[in-house]
């Protein structure tokens, strides 16, 4: 039972006072009721770079605190061996079988009476890109984990997130109140306990934030994940959007979660109107907030979301001893397997766009060590893809195409056009044969139907524009925006689907002109000078959509391999 408290001044006992000093709060927009069913941050922390590394086993980490419960945990019974396809295959295991996740992962775990499992910081990562072979990460992977554990081992799981859904850089773009309102209906499908509200939230807005969440009750008065931040006023306390906590009671347990918004990031939302966000303290805040759930609740576990950097969470969790576990923000994009220790207060991290996932189990039977600890790669080879989450991002996918005009209203200006490859096929012969055979002119099927091997299940991201500005003519593609002339869809500008020449060459509209009309050899000799890219260049280029997060192997591969494969020099 998952019972939720309104924020008021004076809660005290939370049973998982979970900190969520999250980086956002979660807007929520749900559009259709039937649907229902079923870069370093401001603080500085230390990030390491994504690793294109083999799975990581799953290394577990006891460590001790008191306890009063003396329950035995039963032996887990492993869950029946399912069917996995390996990464050597190329083929993905088959959808809703599990991967090896019940057989492989936390096998040598006997039941805890509570499982906690942590994520938090998606950064807009309902699913990994996908342009890559093994990208690991994503909402669908992570709900067959969840469901394993629920299911096939039947733990008691208690899931929280940390905040942090958007990405930064993109939550003043309309995608991001779509995608907002997947990244929430995912969580609430998973059946999630407690959502902190982090400064990517409440960078999206803190009024449209609590219209969102309303939106969703209004439409399933059964929503049930809470918006947790104790010390977050948004437009009014009495709304109840966001708790200061939540309690659940599972495994024989009274849990109480608290969430704070932290110091690190409050520069980044004092721009707001009192009237619209308030954020006090943190210290008074849980001092106010653990007086009335301890007073109220008497809970058997504190738990802290604390969306705040690391060093600061591990501040919290000294200050206040009461948490047996802090859940913090910042830190490693893949977190290590040994967590912080503050005392008898564990501190792990939610690691970064949803590419881990945190695993505390608690053996209270164990007065020395009572906690354990693992850190699971979101993989492949061990976790297969659910249909619920499928169908959270068909849904999704839905949704932008209904609002695609007010997605590409806004777009980046410029005075010359985009012409297509078949104004220049007819000039650069040898160049057009290399292009033609490359992967690159395939580049908008592959968000139409998906790589070879994904056409089954695949749902198509055509009017996405996180897809389509590395995959069409005439998009930015660090910012996902339209330029003036790029391309709009199938049925208006066919001729700029795929990756062209102009996306490395520029707009070719004057080019073409001139050299048609071959009247002013300046000019067109000006312009030929304009149109060249030197190989360093082009690498610059190239580097715009083969970054970290959509080419996981770029730089094992290397700019030299790659260039090969499209190397067009001279003309014919």
């Amino acid at each position: 039972m998952v019972s939720q408290l309104p924020s008021r001044s004076g809660r005290a006992a939370l049973v998982i006072l979970i900190v969520l000093v999250s980086a956002g709060a979660t807007s929520l927009y749900l559009w259709n009721q039937s649907r229902l069913a079923a870069k370093t941050d401001s603080s500085g922390e230390d990030r390491r770079p994504e690793t294109t590394s083999t799975a990581k086993a799953a290394t577990e980490v006891v460590l001790g605190e008191t306890a009063k419960d003396e329950e035995p945990a039963e032996t887990n019974e492993l869950a029946d061996a399912r069917a996995t396809k390996t990464a050597a295959s190329g083929t993905a295991p088959k959808t809703g079988a599990g991967g090896t996740g019940g057989k492989k992962l936390l096998a040598d775990w006997t039941t805890p009476q509570l499982a906690f499992v942590i994520t938090g910081q998606a950064h807009g990562y309902i699913e990994p890109c996908g342009c890559s072979e093994r990208m690991i990460g994503g909402y669908s992977r992570r709900a067959d984990f969840v469901r394993m554990l629920r299911e096939d081992r039947k733990w008691p799981v208690i899931a929280v997130d940390v905040g942090g859904l958007l990405n930064m850089e993109r939550v003043f773009q309309v995608q991001a109140r779509w995608k907002l309102e997947a990244l929430v209906k995912g969580l609430a499908r998973m059946k999630y306990d407690a959502l902190a509200v982090g400064t990517e939230e409440l960078k999206f807005g803190p009024q449209k934030l609590f219209e969102v969440f309303q939106e969703f009750k209004n439409v399933d008065p059964d929503f049930a994940l809470p918006f947790l931040g104790a010390n977050l006023t948004i437009i009014d306390k009495s709304l109840g959007m966001p708790l200061d906590y939540t309690i659940v009671e599972r495994g024989g347990k009274k849990v109480a979660i608290v969430s704070i918004f932290g110091e690190a990031w409050k520069n980044e939302v004092d721009s707001f109107s009192q009237e619209e966000l308030k954020v006090a303290g943190v210290e008074q805040t849980l001092k106010r907030v653990l007086a009335e759930v301890q007073q109220k609740e008497k809970p058997d576990l504190y738990v802290l979301l604390s969306h705040d950097s690391l060093d600061n969470s591990k501040k919290w969790a000294g200050k206040f001893p009461v948490f047996q576990l802090v859940v913090s923000a910042g830190g490693y994009e893949e977190p290590p397997q040994t967590p912080e220790k503050v005392g008898n207060t564990i501190v792990v991290t939610s690691g970064i766009k949803g590419k881990t996932i945190g695993v505390v189990g608690y053996y209270p039977q164990d007065r020395a060590q009572p906690f354990k600890y693992t850190n699971i790669e979101v993989a492949p080879e061990t976790l297969s893809n659910q249909d619920s989450m499928t169908q959270v991002m068909r849904e999704y996918q839905e949704r932008l195409k209904d609002d695609y005009q007010n997605l590409i209203a806004e777009s980046i200006p410029s005075e010359r056009k985009f012409v297509g490859v078949d104004a220049c096929k007819d000039c650069h012969t040898k160049a057009y044969e290399v292009w033609k055979n490359s992967k690159h002119a395939n580049a908008y099927v592959a968000i139409d139907k998906g790589r070879k091997g994904q056409e089954k299940d695949f749902v198509s991201r055509v009017y996405d524009p996180e897809c389509l500005c590395c995959h069409v003519v005439g998009w930015n593609a660090q910012s996902a925006q339209r330029i003036d002339g790029g391309f709009v869809d199938m049925m208006t500008t066919p001729h700029l689907a795929g990756q062209q020449c102009e996306n490395c060459h520029g707009p070719g509209s004057e080019h073409v002109a001139l050299e048609t009309a071959g009247t002013d050899m300046a000019k067109m000799l000006a312009s030929r000078k304009m149109m060249h890219r030197s190989k360093a260049e082009a690498e610059q280029s190239c580097r715009k959509c083969h970054d970290g997060e959509n080419d996981i192997n770029w730089e094992e591969v290397g700019f030299e391999n790659r260039w090969k494969e499209v190397a067009h020099p001279g003309l014919d």
